[in-house]
């Protein structure tokens, strides 16, 4: 009997908070991370690419702001590893982005000079983002569905 009750309390102690470390790093491990972020020019178009440490599931939420002129992208269970949180740009209609991490969300905006039409689509462990480099247009295409911040 009294083996018993030792064999239980160091189950107890010892045992279920390691299994409960090692559930908890599971779920960190499976954590996604912005790793990069890219721009360039091509055809009259800025191409920005955000670069993720594993395969991107979905497409994230996006929404736009036409005044002042802004496109978010919002990424769940993503943790910002750039190492900043903003980055002044200055290519065509791309003035600067910022990344904010709240909790297990991460979002990214895009700053702009202008609003104008976009797509996004998902290659792998990175988002392409591509913007027209002219236009006013108040809508924006989005290669997702839009959804606002979710808690």
């Amino acid at each position: 009997m009294m083996n018993h009750v030792l064999v239980r309390r160091f189950i107890q102690a010892v045992i279920c908070p390691f299994g409960l470390l090692l559930l908890v790093s599971l779920a960190r491990a499976q954590q996604n991370s912005v790793e990069s972020f890219d721009v360039t020019q091509a055809g009259g178009q800025v191409l920005v690419r955000v670069t993720m440490k594993n395969p991107i599931a979905a497409a994230p939420g996006s929404f736009t702001i036409a005044n002042p002129a802004r496109i978010a992208f919002d990424f769940p269970d993503t943790t910002n590893g750039l190492g900043r949180n903003s980055q002044d740009i200055g290519e065509a209609v791309l003035r600067s982005m910022n990344v904010v991490q709240a909790g297990e969300r991460t979002r990214l905006v895009l700053k702009l000079r202008n609003m104008v039409p976009y797509e996004s689509k998902i290659e792998g462990s990175s988002l392409l983002i591509t913007l027209a480099a002219t236009g006013g247009a108040q809508q924006a295409a989005t290669g997702g569905a839009a959804r606002f911040a979710e808690g």
